[in-house]
């Protein structure tokens, strides 16, 4: 070891110093304590392990210079580099805490993101800080790999020479330096990064198995494509740059060290918006922009925003050109089409495009090439669709484009009849009056995409290139037979060409269309992929297609075609259709079958001139709900509805002609909703509706039901959580309601004629009623009353709240006001045994309340503790405290505890309050079984008056009562 012997201790001259200096001190125990501290010191420097050099005859001066260059390079990490580096402390801690340094084993921890982004910036940050962990020979930086991956054993050559110091050339080929490097590392402790891994070779071959470190070994690798990551290894995402840290590095590259003139800052914060934190975009535009005046500026800014630069195209298109065929045209429908729209509705179309888009689209969200939003929509870098565009428009004239999403292009082409056989796709949305060649897209024989969309625009077309005069007859001249994905909101031609047969066809949608008629005839053959069809709101249209040849149709949308008179019967033999939407086809006369095996969603709503329900075919394997609200249908189908027990949910309000269910309905025992609200004319309910088991809302709202039109078996409906009978003509509901053990909602708004309510289920908690009637309020109480018998009998605090839509405190209340808390005197012998059931009480108020805290207040100061209670208030209903006012009772049971009341009775409290916290305009009453009762007490207060006087003693002063509210 070079130097090891000038410490050695053991030499002569420093054993003799050593002697001297013991032999001086031997009294001095201080003096012998610093003698031992430097013996102990150098005998540390000397084990201190030196620097081994083989001995190749080189000379000194050879040795001493190696041995700086090594120390400077552990010594200085590259500070010029680490002052450059901008807003990558958070990102270096993230990883340094997956990297675990205080635990001695073997880590591999990736770093991943997309081109630019970074990676290698924080790879080499992270490097050059805990190098100083390691020793010098046990660091080694492989940079750029991708670029090498041909040279694999040049990769493991310099591994072994940078770690183990062997010659430059020692591996002749990558399986003998795998092995290599699997045996002769097992005792070293080192750090690795390797740069940009491409291929699953590349770890194969350099870092293959946690074994091949010795333990605190730590791995480090950045690549692009998620794929090449182990399943149990340890993965950071890079992230983009925060705007604070993105602007610094724009101004880093703009302006150098100096501070930035204040002309600049808003074409700072414009590029860097651009940027969207990418840091290769900021580093590239920032040197772009250095030393340019404002003027200059403003012009780059045109240039930029109109075109990438060229270098970060390159740097990105590096992760597009390692993709398949059929991978770069996934990603380049997405760079010009698809971002920002629902991943499902783009994986339909890629479907009807391609043979494997789910495959394809893993490969770019591994390759960070796009990304799935939490709101499942695919997203990409700006900078990462402005490279996929211009793949697209390297070509100088639209017509040579495979896609075409700008308008302005687009016209270019159509108007001059430039269309050739390039294009594959158009997709863009029209915004303003537009004019439109009908022999345009004669030759774009491989167009497969063809959307054109928009909300606000109208389009004019012409017969030729010549004539503007808005003509619409007949059809477009051609469209591509090669059509997958063909939308086109308000085509304006009355049908499709009479040539076109797109055999592959997966999606058409013809929103708001001029058509008359689809097709006039289909072949069996004809349309065997088609999926979805979508005519809504195309007001002319007369007639549906003959479906035979659409064995595959699964969504059939004609909601608002307000002429189609029929649909065609051939409907039956679409099997696998899921979604059927007929809204407002109001001229709809004949429609006499559908098959309902893999059907969904069915809506006849507003059909006014279809009298009856198609005939059902098939058994459902689906839930399925149907909609027929306001239709003209005038009685529902016997046959096959006993075999549907899948149907959930079914509404048939508004069907003014509808006079009775059939009792075949009751076997619908999958049925949850059933609504039959505004049906004027129906008579009755089957007398077994209580067999639908699965019941669980049941709206028979302004039905004009009378007294005798609600069987007794709704008692029966154990599912039951939502009844609605408002705008009714009974007097009285059955007793069975009681029987509802499910109930949570009871509407009996505008019942103007009804005189009684029955007794309630136990888990009601909101009602609908008139509360301007004194006699429902009293029987509303009546009611709580009686459900709070067991929570009175088991001390139980949680009490019923019943709620309506009120705009004031019902009149039956004594005591009213607006307040955070209530405060009322209670009258002298208030409490009556066996006839006082509680105090009653409601309010309302912005805010809804979970508790309120009870008082009850003893009349004397004798030493009578108040009885205080906290009640919960268990609101389940929906509806906003806004609008609600919310009833409850407070049993005495509740409140009053025996154990400390030293023989008094209730009658010696005077006083209750309540706190309810938060302002409620709020109303209460002491509730009895008889109400005569209450001025009986009254009447013997008077009588007992002098006796109450007498019972307090003139050493004890009457406690004061709370004072009551305003308004009490």
């Amino acid at each position: 070891m070079w130097m090891h012997h000038m410490f050695d201790t053991k030499s002569e001259s420093f054993a003799e110093a050593f002697a001297k200096h013991e032999s001086r001190y031997k009294d001095d125990v201080e003096g012998m304590q610093k003698v031992q501290r430097w013996r102990t010191a150098l005998t540390a420097a000397a084990n201190l392990k030196g620097h081994e050099f083989p001995n190749s005859g080189e000379s000194d001066a050879d040795c001493i210079k190696r041995i700086v260059d090594q120390i400077s390079s552990k010594c200085n990490t590259s500070v010029s580099y680490l002052q450059e580096v901008v807003g990558i402390d958070t990102q270096l801690k993230k990883v340094e805490s997956l990297l675990k340094m205080e635990i001695n084993d073997v880590r591999i921890v990736w770093i991943w993101g997309m081109g630019g982004i970074g990676k290698t910036t924080l790879a080499k940050t992270i490097f050059y800080k805990l190098s100083s962990q390691f020793e010098i020979n046990d660091v080694c930086f492989l940079e750029n790999i991708k670029e090498k991956k041909h040279k694999m054993h040049s990769l493991q050559n310099i591994l072994l020479s940078k770690l183990l110091r062997e010659k430059d050339n020692c591996v002749k080929d990558k399986e003998e330096g795998r092995n290599l490097l699997a045996t002769r590392l097992k005792c070293k402790k080192v750090l690795i990064v390797l740069d940009d891994i491409d291929h699953g070779d590349q770890m194969e071959y350099l870092a293959n198995d946690l074994g091949w470190f010795d333990k605190g070994s730590r791995i480090i690798a950045t690549t692009r494509d998620q794929r090449l990551i182990g399943e149990n290894h340890v993965v950071y995402e890079m992230e983009t740059l925060l705007d604070r840290d993105a602007i610094k590095l724009f101004e880093l590259y703009a302006f150098k060290k100096k501070v930035p003139n204040e002309c600049f800052k808003d074409l700072t914060l414009e590029i860097v918006s651009l940027a969207k934190g990418h840091p290769l975009a900021l580093k590239v535009w920032g040197s772009s922009l250095h030393r340019m005046d404002i003027t200059e500026w403003k012009s780059a800014m045109v240039r930029i925003k109109k075109n990438s630069n060229v270098e970060i195209t390159k740097n990105l298109k590096i992760s597009y050109d390692g993709l398949e065929r059929e991978e770069q045209q996934i990603f380049l429908d997405i760079a010009c089409f698809f971002r920002g729209i629902e991943k499902e509705e783009v994986m339909q179309v890629l479907e009807s495009c391609y043979f494997g888009p789910k495959f394809g689209l893993r490969v770019l969200v591994n390759k960070s090439l796009v990304s799935i939003s939490e709101y499942d929509t695919i997203e990409m870098h700006d900078l990462i669709q402005d490279m996929g565009k211009y793949i697209v428009q390297r070509r100088k004239h639209p017509e040579k484009h495979s896609r075409l999403w700008n308008v302005e292009h687009f016209n270019e082409v159509v108007d001059n009849n430039m269309g050739t056989m390039p294009v594959k796709a158009i997709w863009f949305t029209y915004c303003q009056q537009q004019s439109f060649n009908k022999e345009a897209m004669k030759n774009m024989t491989r167009l497969r995409i063809l959307c054109i969309r928009g909300d606000k625009y109208d389009l004019f077309f012409s017969s030729d290139s010549n004539s503007h005069d808005g003509s619409t007859d007949g059809s477009i001249e051609y469209l591509s037979n090669n059509l997958r994905w063909f939308v086109w909101h308000e085509y304006p031609w009355k049908l499709l060409p009479r040539n076109f047969e797109p055999k592959k066809l997966v999606h058409l949608e013809l929103r708001w269309s001029s058509l008359h008629y689809l097709w006039n005839e289909t072949k069996l053959e004809k349309f065997l992929s088609l999926r979805r069809i979508d005519l809504r709101d195309s007001k002319s249209l007369k007639r549906t297609p003959d479906f035979k040849g659409m064995p595959n149709l699964e969504y059939l949308n004609l909601a608002c075609c307000t002429s189609l008179e029929e649909v065609h019967p051939s409907l039956k033999y679409c099997k696998k259709l899921i979604r059927l939407d007929l809204f407002d086809c109001r001229s709809l006369e004949r429609f006499p079958y559908v098959n309902v095996e893999s059907l969904d969603f069915f809506i006849l709503d507003y059909c006014r001139s279809l009298k009856k329900f198609p005939e059902i075919l098939g058994i459902m394997k689906t839930e399925l709900e149907i909609s027929m609200s306001c239709s003209g249908i005038r009685e529902l189908p016997l046959s096959n509805f006993d075999l549907q027990p899948h149907l959930t949910k079914l509404d048939l309000s508004g069907m003014e002609y509808l006079v009775s269910l059939p009792s075949i309905i009751c076997k619908l025992k999958g049925l949850v909703k059933l609504d039959l609200s505004r049906c004027s004319k129906l008579k009755s309910l089957p007398e077994d509706i209580g067999s639908l088991s699965s019941l669980k809302k049941l709206d028979l709202s302004y039905c004009n039901i009378i007294d005798g039109g609600l069987p007794e078996d709704i008692g029966s409906l154990s599912s039951l959580q939502r009844l609605n009978l408002s705008g009714n003509n009974f007097e009285h509901l059955p007793q069975s309601i009681s029987e509802l053990g499910a109930l949570r909602s009871l509407n009996l708004s505008d019942c103007n004629r009804l005189t009684q309510l029955p007794e309630f289920p136990q888990n009601l908690n909101t009602i609908f009623a008139n509360w301007s009637n004194d006699w429902i309020c009293n029987s509303l109480f009546q009611n709580i009353s009686s459900l709070q018998h067991d929570i009175c009998s088991s001390h139980s605090l949680s009490l019923r709240v019943l709620v309506s839509w009120v705009v004031d405190i019902p009149s039956w209340f004594n005591y009213k006001g607006t307040d955070t808390k209530v405060s009322v005197n209670l009258p002298e012998n208030w409490y009556v045994s066996d006839n006082f059931l509680g105090f009653a009480v409601c309010y309302y108020g912005d805010y809804y309340i979970d508790c309120i805290t009870a008082h009850l207040i003893p009349l004397c100061d004798d030493g009578m503790s108040s009885m205080t209670q906290e009640f919960s208030l268990s609101n389940n209903s929906k509806y906003s405290d806004v609008w609600n006012i919310n009833f409850f009772l407070i049993p005495l049971g509740g409140l009053w505890d025996a154990s400390n009341a030293n023989g008094k009775t209730p009658n010696d409290y005077g006083c209750i309050s309540l706190i309810f916290g938060k302002e409620k305009k709020f109303g209460f009453r002491l509730l009895y079984k008889d109400e005569a009762e209450l001025h009986n007490a009254k009447r013997r207060s008077r009588n007992e008056h002098h006796e109450e006087e007498a019972s307090c003693s003139s050493s004890k002063k009457q406690r004061p009562l709370f004072p009551t509210s305003s308004g009490l």
